[in-house]
């Protein structure tokens, strides 16, 4: 079972609604919405991607303010990303300054060239002259862990890309050699785990589903949460749900009393 679903689930039919269509949500999260101070704020625990302390506190930073970004952000906390995560939460500008290669990567609402995904390593690959074929069955390897087949690429690919980087990018050996290194770092951390994008995408809207519920129906949401918390007998996660309720929505929680 997935808990997040349930959770998700059980609260909007406890507000008296069915859960809104993806379509339906995305147009009830736009960017000046409150439910992004979900995030902001690190008010994360029921937030799926985000309930981690050290989570928590990442996204509090990154503060997404759209789908893609918060896609972007399930994506960039794997493993694959540690080199280029700093970069990404700072929301430094980064593009390797080559338009064919910058091109496949940006899109209009993450204007960076970070390899986040498992698509965006095939076309990198795939870029550096390596068959498609071959593209695929790396990508698939880098998504069962499989870390000695993917470092068989690395002279091919470091070769493949400088090549094309002098050929026709005009770049001088060293500049080709460098940016060459910079992205095979990336492929290689890729192959300890990365997420491909539509699997990014489905758990942030997971995550936004109950972000939504939590900034527009929080007693309702902390609720259902710990009605959960205390059919599995979790203690602990009851009182940190206690005192975020308490924290940042204000809602109070009267004494017990006896024979109550």
């Amino acid at each position: 079972k997935v808990s997040v679903v349930d959770l998700i689930y059980r609260t909007y039919h406890r507000i008296g609604i069915e859960p809104p269509t993806v379509n339906e949500l995305l147009k009830m999260c736009p960017p000046e919405d409150k439910v992004w101070e979900i995030y902001e704020r690190g008010c994360t625990l029921g937030i799926n991607q985000g309930e981690q302390p050290g989570t928590s506190s990442r996204v509090a930073k990154y503060k997404p303010k759209n789908i893609s970004e918060l896609g972007a952000f399930v994506a960039a906390i794997r493993p694959g990303f540690k080199s280029m995560y700093k970069t990404f939460e700072e929301r430094k500008p980064f593009a390797y300054g080559v338009a064919a290669f910058d091109a496949l990567i940006q899109t209009e609402e993450m204007p960076n060239s970070f390899l986040l995904y498992q698509e965006q390593e095939m076309a990198a690959l795939n870029y550096a002259g390596i068959e498609m074929s071959e593209c695929y069955t790396a990508i698939k390897n880098i998504a069962k862990k499989r870390i000695d087949k993917v470092l068989a690429y690395k002279e091919k690919f470091i070769n493949g890309f400088s090549k094309v980087m002098i050929d026709d990018e005009h770049k001088t050996p060293e500049e080709a050699a460098n940016m060459s290194q910079e992205l095979w770092q990336i492929i290689e951390d890729s192959s300890r785990y990365s997420f491909n994008a539509s699997h990014s995408y489905c758990v942030a809207l997971d995550s936004l589903y109950g972000a939504w519920l939590k900034a527009h129906h929080p007693l309702e949401f902390y609720e259902v949460l710990l009605t959960l918390a205390a059919q599995k007998g979790d203690k602990d996660k009851m009182n940190a749900l206690k005192e975020e309720a308490e924290s940042y929505f204000k809602i109070k929680f009267p004494p017990f009393r006896f024979g109550q």
